[in-house]
């Protein structure tokens, strides 16, 4: 009966957290009751299983809700430490229905939970989310670069796709804004990626903005480099690490001197992003920064 008890308390107090975090709810000194939760989570003072145990019997409640319910999910999931394949599989039969959440938002915030629980996004599968794609392409973008870690040439080929449409889903400014994220994902690649992206573009004014901030924050002028794809237009099949032994002394050396508090810095001071936005890009690429 205690252990019942407390299951039920538990799945109370993350209700109430969560509801609060959707309806912005904060004491007089800026805490949420989220706040307060994930700081006992981080302390550990609560067993992964009846966390399990109330996160599955909460999920039918945060279902059909937005995306504050669903980031709130994950910042617990998160803060815990929780590896699930019971959960994750239930949040993507959730995803898989098609159905609630039906708002692009709330479902990328729920694939960065399955992510988050130890689940693997795969390409093929995000390729079905219309909703997302349509609504929110940077975001689906940036979920579909966060499932190729370790694929350079696949990240560059994706960018390079969108980027080149010239449409207004994806832009040069959506590129600026994930810079930060790109450099520290791409490493020793990230010269030539961001010399091939560039020459993607084909508004010439974009194009231009974008090379000036990427020579501000990295030391690299993408205008003036040629373009790798000019060398490769015989052999598509060629693996893009092919390029690193060139540009891996001068990426370190952009490493070396430019922090990520400046390139962030560069990013917003541009006009770029704004707080909100740029968690989400944050929480899609996970540790990268």
């Amino acid at each position: 009966m205690m252990a019942k008890e407390r299951k039920n308390n538990l799945t109370m107090t993350i209700q109430v957290a969560i509801n609060d975090h959707v309806a912005g709810v904060e004491d007089p000194k800026g805490f949420s009751k989220l706040d307060v939760l994930l700081a006992t989570l981080v302390d550990g003072q609560i067993p992964k299983d009846l966390l399990e145990a109330s996160l599955l019997q909460i999920l039918p409640n945060v279902q059909p809700a937005g995306e504050r319910a669903w980031e709130a999910l994950r910042l617990i999931v998160e803060g815990a430490k929780i590896k699930s394949a019971t959960l994750s599989t239930a949040v993507m039969r959730v995803l898989d229905q098609q159905k609630e959440p039906s708002d692009g938002l709330a479902r990328f915030q729920a694939f960065l939970v399955v992510r988050a629980l130890g689940g693997t996004l795969v390409r093929r599968r995000l390729d079905e989310e219309r909703t997302l794609y349509s609504e929110h392409r940077p975001l689906w973008v940036d979920l579909v670069v966060s499932s190729l870690k370790g694929m350079p040439d696949h990240i560059v080929a994706l960018l390079e796709q969108q980027a080149s449409q010239g449409a207004a889903q994806f832009t040069w400014r959506d590129i600026i804004r994930r810079l930060p994220f790109l450099f520290r994902l791409l490493g020793d690649d990230f010269n030539r990626a961001i010399v091939r992206i560039t020459h993607a573009i084909p508004d010439a004014a974009g194009k231009a903005k974008l090379a000036a901030i990427v020579n501000k924050s990295f030391n690299i002028n993408p205008l003036v480099e040629q373009n790798p794809n000019l060398e490769d237009q015989q052999a598509p099949q060629k693996k893009f690490g092919r390029f690193s032994r060139l540009t891996r002394s001068a990426a370190r050396g952009a490493r070396a001197s430019h922090s990520m508090d400046r390139v962030f810095k560069d990013v917003l001071s541009a006009g770029m992003s704004d707080l909100r936005n740029q968690k989400n890009i944050q929480a899609a690429y996970g540790n990268h920064p």
